[in-house]
């Protein structure tokens, strides 16, 4: 057995604490880092790249808050099939339909950006 008689009892609810504990913790340490760079006055482009990021969602929140310019995920190629086929499902798009839109910083003074200048991009086509 990999888990103690006694920690049996326990076993479901402490795995996913210890997620939460570590998702919250990545998170709030990623912000803070984030927040120091976008408050240097100078604008930058903020590339989020995630090594063996699994099922994680950290990647569609930054760009869902605009927190980041582009993200980029790594894993094995069966977990990025599985991701891919997860954000093309009819259920998700339903549930996120935003990530297939064009954000409104796709207006730039009043005009719209050109080809040639920046391209529009959806959400969900800046996760690469």
């Amino acid at each position: 057995r990999l888990i103690s008689p006694k920690l049996i009892c326990f076993y479901p609810r402490l795995h996913h604490a210890n997620v939460e504990i570590r998702t919250a913790f990545l998170d709030q340490t990623l912000l803070s880092i984030i927040q120091t760079i976008s408050s240097s006055g100078k604008k930058k482009k903020i590339r989020f790249l995630c090594m063996g990021s699994g099922y994680d969602p950290r990647s569609i929140k930054f760009l869902e808050r605009d927190l980041v310019e582009e993200c980029w995920e790594f894993d094995l190629p069966s977990v990025v099939e599985a991701k891919e086929q997860l954000y093309r499902s009819k259920r998700f798009r339903k549930r996120r339909p935003w990530l297939n839109m064009i954000p409104d910083d796709a207006m730039e003074n009043g005009e719209e950006k050109k080809a040639g200048n920046i391209e529009k991009k959806t959400l969900i086509e800046r996760l690469h």
